[in-house]
């Protein structure tokens, strides 16, 4: 009965393993291909340009270097922060899932209808790589915009869709 159990253990490590070293390669791969179906269906601009155009028709315009995050404005008003400066954030997080009609952001997490509650906040660094930091490069701090993001890390984590609002403290 020892020797069975032990052959057991041996094969399900066997299987484990076998399985295991493929799985992120395949995951990422998995993702890339959703992340670029969905942004296919987008108009998409791989730079900044002087003027960004909004709207729900707006462009995806790349924002980081490494090409995993694209935003799109939807409205940009107020000011442009400054170093440090602070602003509150409103947000919605979509995973995007592939279905039969295409790719469809599936809603993942939000704070938006959180009424009483206090909105996150954001401390503005120009050097920051953080997601929801990225846009307030370009727009201002009553601004309203979509990221997508292609993943955030080389694990599998999957693209995503981000709304967000941002507002100045003190409103």
């Amino acid at each position: 009965m020892k020797k069975l159990s032990f052959l057991f253990y041996i094969l399900s490590l066997v299987i484990v393993s076998c399985g295991s070293d493929n799985e992120p390669a395949t995951i990422v791969e998995q993702h890339n291909q959703i992340f670029n179906s969905f942004m296919s269906e987008q108009n998409v601009i791989n730079q900044i340009p002087a003027t960004l155009a909004t709207g729900i028709d707006a462009p995806f315009y790349l924002i980081d270097s490494q090409r995993q995050i694209y935003m799109k404005v939807i409205c940009d008003n107020g000011v442009k922060l400054g170093e440090r400066q602070e602003c509150y954030f409103r947000h919605s997080t979509y995973r995007l899932v592939q279905s039969e009609n295409g790719v469809k952001p599936v809603l993942s997490s939000t704070n938006e209808n959180e009424m009483g509650e206090q909105p996150g906040e954001l401390s503005y660094t120009t050097h920051s790589d953080i997601p929801t930091l990225l846009p307030l490069r370009y727009v201002g701090n009553c601004s309203e915009i979509y990221l997508a993001i292609r993943q955030i890390s080389d694990k599998s984590d999957a693209p995503m869709l981000m709304h967000i609002r941002y507002f100045p403290k003190g409103l």
